[in-house]
């Protein structure tokens, strides 16, 4: 009896985690990962049933008979492009410690398939809205604690240059800087 009440949590669990319109699972699919990470078995008519209460119940379900494949999740919790800008909010954030930033990131993904999180992943790399490798921040971050602002204002006109959008980050942290007149050239630490 307590697999019946487990199967839609547990279904719902599985859509979330391993479809999106370009990951599509089969019956067979659904129930072989039920059985392998679930510990739950069921049959194919089972698996129909519960796609119904779940979409009763505001999931919003591609299925075999829309597109002729299987089954995914047509909208989860929140945009790939969404989690992206949440996740570079939260890796600009001063407020919350590196060890809450990853628990609150790791929240944010579970409402993910597993291959939108390997693209925000990529996220952590992102100052404001711009782009940069680990090192390149780490250098960046660098340059601002030591005071080298303008060493730090190049760097981040250099990533713009190469036809990126100037960092929020920086303009926040740096507002004496007259962006729109910024000449970099006669400037010096």
């Amino acid at each position: 009896m307590a697999e019946k009440k487990e199967l839609p949590l547990a279904l719902a669990q599985v859509l979330t985690k391993y479809t999106d319109p370009e990951h599509i699972l089969s019956t067979s699919e659904i129930i072989s990962i039920l059985e392998s990470e679930y510990n739950l078995s069921c049959e194919r008519r089972t698996i129909y049933a519960n796609i119904d209460l779940l979409e009763k119940y505001g999931y919003q379900i591609s299925t075999w008979q829309e597109n002729g494949i299987g089954y995914y999740l047509n909208e989860h919790q929140f945009t790939e492009k969404e989690i992206k800008v949440l996740c570079s909010a939260l890796s600009d954030n001063n407020q919350l410690s590196s060890k809450e930033k990853k628990v609150l990131k790791g929240k944010l993904l579970a409402t993910q398939s597993k291959w939108a999180e390997n693209g925000v992943d990529r996220a952590d790399n992102y100052i404001g809205c711009i782009p940069v490798s680990s090192a390149v921040r780490q250098e960046i971050e660098t340059l601002m604690n030591k005071g080298q602002k303008i060493a730090a204002i190049k760097a981040v006109h250099n990533a713009a240059n190469l036809g990126l959008a100037m960092s929020k980050f920086f303009i926040d942290h740096l507002p004496e800087i007259n962006w729109k007149k910024c000449d970099l050239d006669t400037y010096t630490d």
